[in-house]
């Protein structure tokens, strides 16, 4: 009984942390994606506009003097055409 109920606290807490480590999406995640789609170093990406709420949100990025505005759902980038 003692082994089943560390078992199920072990993998309560395991499933939890790649919960959150999964749904956390950040400013540098976003640089990174547009860096490799727009081949523009890292260094010249500036997000200069953000909107978020739950989960969704709207960024406006300039990279290497070009303007792009990439949409966010759940933990997905993807250009605004």
């Amino acid at each position: 009984m003692k082994k089943f109920i560390l078992l199920t606290i072990l993998s309560t807490s395991l499933i939890s942390c790649g919960l959150v480590a999964g749904n956390t999406v950040g400013n540098r995640d976003l640089k990174k994606q547009v860096s490799i789609e727009k081949d523009c170093p890292f260094e010249n990406i500036e997000i200069t506009d953000k909107h978020t709420d739950r989960g969704t949100g709207t960024y406006k990025v300039n990279a290497c003097g070009e303007t792009y505005i990439y949409k966010l759902t759940g933990t997905v980038f993807q250009e605004s055409k």
